[in-house]
């Protein structure tokens, strides 16, 4: 290969990660609200939660959206390193001396670990809210299916 192409596969693959990097930002400001807003707005409205039954179907279908947060995160991961990687060689064909770009990418990469981790956190954080709901949920059921004695008169006065 020449150095003519080298150059514009790097190109290339620095547009890619910057384009990455632009999606990533996105991605992790509206994950980082989104989840907030879901766990507040679960934790102010448990008891209608609890109440209306919700608390099975809403668990499994809030641990399936942040468990895709925290593996889109990996998916990210994985490419970048893969990029990294392709961007290193081809920088090695045109000076094996030069490793300009790796820093940054390094950052990147690390960035995007620790945002895949904090919504890893969100993962556990929720799968803690959910099993404390369930079992609120189930002592809510279980002290509505005793049958509750009368008072008699004596005990009134």
């Amino acid at each position: 290969m020449n150095d003519e192409i080298i150059r514009f596969l790097i190109e290339q693959k620095v547009t890619f990660i910057n384009a990455a990097v632009s999606v990533c930002m996105s991605w992790w400001v509206t994950s980082t609200l989104f989840s907030g807003s879901i766990l507040a707005t679960v934790w102010a409205k448990r008891n209608q939660i609890i109440e209306k039954g919700l608390v099975h179907w809403l668990g499994w279908i809030l641990s399936v959206f942040f468990s895709s947060i925290v593996i889109y995160g990996g998916i990210i991961v994985c490419h970048i390193l893969r990029g990294q990687s392709e961007i290193d060689e081809l920088i090695a064909k045109l000076s094996p001396e030069a490793a300009f770009f790796h820093t940054e990418l390094s950052a990147f990469l690390w960035a995007m670990v620790a945002g895949t981790i904090s919504f890893a956190l969100v993962l556990v954080t929720w799968l803690f809210l959910w099993r404390n709901l369930s079992i609120e949920a189930k002592h809510k059921e279980t002290k509505s299916d005793k049958p509750t004695q009368p008072v008699s008169d004596e005990k009134q006065s």
